[in-house]
């Protein structure tokens, strides 16, 4: 379990760094926190 929640923590950061247009993280990022 700690390796898939490591793996999602660098994914994440990973799309943070680097956008990707249209995609999910990104809108999720955009929106930021309510």
């Amino acid at each position: 379990m700690a390796d898939m929640l490591y793996l999602l923590e660098e994914f994440i950061h990973e799309r943070k760094a680097k956008p990707k247009e249209g995609s999910y993280t990104n809108s999720l990022f955009e929106a930021g926190v309510n």
